[in-house]
């Protein structure tokens, strides 16, 4: 292992591995979950849902991809809201970052749990069984940069290739019978399935963690944003639009697993089972890219003292090992807290998504009033406003987790003793 005082992270990502890396944060977030939650929600008028926040995607991924042109490091968010409000106010925004990724991307694991039982046919705790799951891309990231990003992007590709497979399969299905009734549970719907769906646009701030290992970060972060907008934008319509049109809205109700019911209606159980493999696998992906991310900004934590020290060390495989290890403790508290309390995983759906509204809702408040341009203040605040409006729409207990998580993380760094005094000096 190399000194942590003298390793530091290698400039590996070239755009091709960044656009994977943003694919797989965005779509592996809720692809296989979230579409069956908005169509349970507003029915088929989900689709206005979905295109309201797939457009919403575009300017949060620019801010975001600003912000890593700017610092890059890979606390760029941090180091943005430092500049902003103080060091102790962005240090606090960043650990709450850290918490949100964790709940983020334990929901994969335990969406990758219930395409399990599906696939076994089994009724396992999808909470103690997507623990397993979180394990392998703990182990995955542990790899060297390079190697492990091109072995994401191999797997994205052709399982990307085969989903949309699926989806073109499942065209001479379509009916458009069941557009009908559009808003079974009236426009009003829509507002709520939107907060829903914005969990699926949540992680382009995962990336931007990844900036410190990123060549050329000014060309590359928005040329491989914009290119993912429009690959994201088109791979969740074609999953939506196939959840409307292919299945009944009345028949939603008993539905757990949106691909495999897809393909058990258009082209029978033994497709269902290879669907449900493939779902298993994506979620993985995605989840691989998460620990990526999270590791990184736990590593610049740690290295500014709000994290124990040990957490900046770095293998010969230029990876901080203990920030991506130290993962499993965090997965293991939230799904005994989910296993204990009962809780359904919708509920953990709308607690990540409200998190992450209060989270875009202050670093686009800080970007109106921080950047020095008139076109990215005029873009923080129209997304600031999009994001504190949707906040309000989720339901107030789920509001008060999150804003009760933001000031723990908030009172963990104003009033407890620093791990490293000497950083939180400087």
């Amino acid at each position: 292992m190399s000194n942590p005082k003298k390793a530091h992270l290698v400039r590996e990502l070239d755009i091709t591995a960044l656009v994977v890396y943003y694919f797989s944060t965005i779509v592996g977030v809720g692809i296989f979950i979230v579409p069956l939650f908005a169509a349970k929600i507003a029915g088929p008028a989900s689709l206005i849902s979905w295109m309201l926040a797939l457009l919403c995607s575009y300017p949060f991924a620019m801010i975001f991809a600003h912000i890593s042109q700017r610092y890059q490091v890979s606390g760029s968010i941090q180091k943005f809201l430092e500049d902003a409000w103080g060091k102790k106010f962005g240090k606090s925004i960043a650990l709450f970052l850290v918490v949100s990724a964790l709940f983020g991307n334990s929901l994969l694991g335990f969406a990758a749990a219930q395409y399990c039982n599906e696939f076994l046919n089994a009724n396992y705790n999808m909470y103690w069984v997507g623990l397993i799951f979180l394990i392998l891309p703990v182990l995955f990231n542990l790899l060297r940069v390079g190697l492990s990003s091109k072995i994401q992007t191999f797997s994205l590709i052709s399982l990307v290739v085969l989903v949309e497979v699926v989806v073109i399969s499942s065209v001479p299905e379509f009916n458009s019978n069941n557009l009908e009734p559009f808003f079974p549970n009236g426009w009003e719907a829509v507002i709520p399935a939107i907060v829903i769906c914005f969990y699926s646009i949540t992680g382009w701030e995962n990336v931007d963690a990844l900036a410190e290992e990123v060549k050329d970060p000014v060309k590359t972060y928005r040329k491989a944003a914009k290119i993912a907008v429009g690959l994201i934008a088109v791979f969740y319509m074609s999953i939506a639009l196939s959840v409307v049109l292919v299945m009944d809205y009345a028949a939603l109700g008993d539905v757990n697993t949106i691909l495999t019911a897809i393909l058990n209606i258009t082209l029978g159980a033994t497709a269902s089972k290879l669907g449900g493999a493939m779902a298993i696998v994506l979620l993985i992906l995605g989840a691989n890219a998460w620990v990526f991310g999270t590791s990184r900004i736990i590593y610049s934590l740690a290295r500014d003292g709000i994290l124990p020290q040990f957490l900046t060390k770095i293998s010969e495989n230029k990876v901080p090992y203990y920030a991506v290890m130290a993962q499993l403790i965090p997965y293991f508290l939230i799904a005994a807290s989910f296993v204990f309390a009962e809780m359904h995983q919708d509920t953990v759906v709308e607690i990540t998504s409200l998190n992450y509204l209060l989270l875009y809702t202050v670093i686009f408040f800080s970007g109106a009033k921080a950047f020095s341009t008139h076109r990215l203040k005029s873009l923080s605040a129209a997304a600031m406003l999009i994001t504190a409006y949707l906040l309000l729409q989720g339901a107030y207990h789920v509001i008060g987790i999150s804003t009760l998580l933001l000031l723990l993380c908030f009172s963990y760094v104003y009033f407890l003793p620093r791990y490293n005094t000497k950083s939180q000096n400087k």
